[in-house]
């Protein structure tokens, strides 16, 4: 297995829904779930009573039910009419999704990479690694800024969160905005706010490449030498448009499989040349101790 030197290699973590899952996001299949059963007289209080696209409701969830689409994003790359309709869907249901208490205690992938930045060392820097994330919520900003607070010795607190904004975390489907303007959690609190959110997010139907954010996410890829990708569905569209364009032939490339079919494993691999090397059943945690970069190796590592 080749080996990784995240404290001197560049190494860009790709990731996915199934990343955020364990801190109270759901996966795709659930957000589709979450958004036919989401009350339509919300929607429309905070659309407006009086838009167009209230009107469609009905027939927007009507689809949604009977189509065969396993996820929203999918649903929405074949059904554009609805584009509008269920970006605010979405907003309503993920920004309804981001409680704080659900990120403690730390646990899983963010507080393997919480250890990975070293944020008490006396260095002001941080390995060079950077965060791709498709998912829209701020979750991961938002646990890595609290739980200095929560776990650092207040000598180091102002030091360690300095080296936490060193961190890039890249939203190239856009986010539901930065933390310091729209709170963690506040998001849904009233209908300008949901307004602003969609339309700062992005689906898979949309011209990605327009985005700045996907431009820096691609720059990040370029410039990476491991790619992890860690609870990510491999849609074909996405990585086409993150990684096509890269010669992926001098970097590593590794990813969790949890729950991936045999074709999207076989699309996946395909795409790679079978230059990936992909983790079977192991969760994104368990994957990173199986390539020696995880929490419990770190923390070993610091004990001696």
């Amino acid at each position: 297995m080749p080996e990784i030197d995240i404290d001197k290699e560049p190494t860009v973590f790709i990731l996915g829904a199934a990343a955020s899952n364990p801190y109270g996001f759901p996966l795709g299949p659930d957000l589709k779930q979450q958004i036919l059963q989401f009350p339509d007289q919300t929607v429309k209080s905070v659309i407006g009573e009086n838009h167009p696209a209230t009107s469609s409701i009905p027939k927007f969830k009507e689809a949604l039910t009977h189509g065969d689409y396993g996820t929203i994003d999918y649903f929405l790359e074949r059904k554009k009419c609805y584009r509008e309709l269920g970006a605010f869907y979405i907003v309503s249901v993920i920004g309804g999704c981001e409680h704080q208490h659900a990120l403690f205690p730390q646990r899983e992938f963010y507080a393997d990479l919480f250890h990975m930045l070293d944020l008490e060392s006396e260095s002001t820097e941080i390995p060079p690694i950077s965060v791709v994330t498709l998912n829209y919520d701020r979750s991961l900003e938002q646990f890595l800024v609290k739980n200095v607070e929560y776990n650092c010795s207040d000598s180091h607190e102002e030091h360690a969160l300095m080296k936490v904004k060193k961190l890039p975390i890249v939203h190239p489907h856009g986010s539901l905005g930065d933390i310091e303007s729209v709170p963690y959690g506040q998001v849904t609190q009233s209908p300008a706010s949901v307004h602003e959110a969609t339309k700062r997010i992005k689906i898979v139907s949309d011209t990605l490449e327009e985005s700045e954010e996907f431009q820096k996410a691609k720059k990040v890829i370029a410039n990476a030498h491991n790619l992890i990708f860690l609870g990510f569905a491999y849609h074909p569209t996405t990585l086409n448009a993150l990684l096509s364009p890269h010669n992926l032939s001098d970097k590593k490339v590794f990813g969790t499989s949890v729950r991936l079919s045999p074709e999207r494993k076989s699309q996946t691999e395909s795409f790679f040349n079978n230059a990936i090397l992909l983790g079977g059943n192991l969760p994104c945690s368990d994957y990173l101790d199986h390539l020696k970069i995880g929490r419990q190796k770190l923390l070993r590592k610091k004990a001696k």
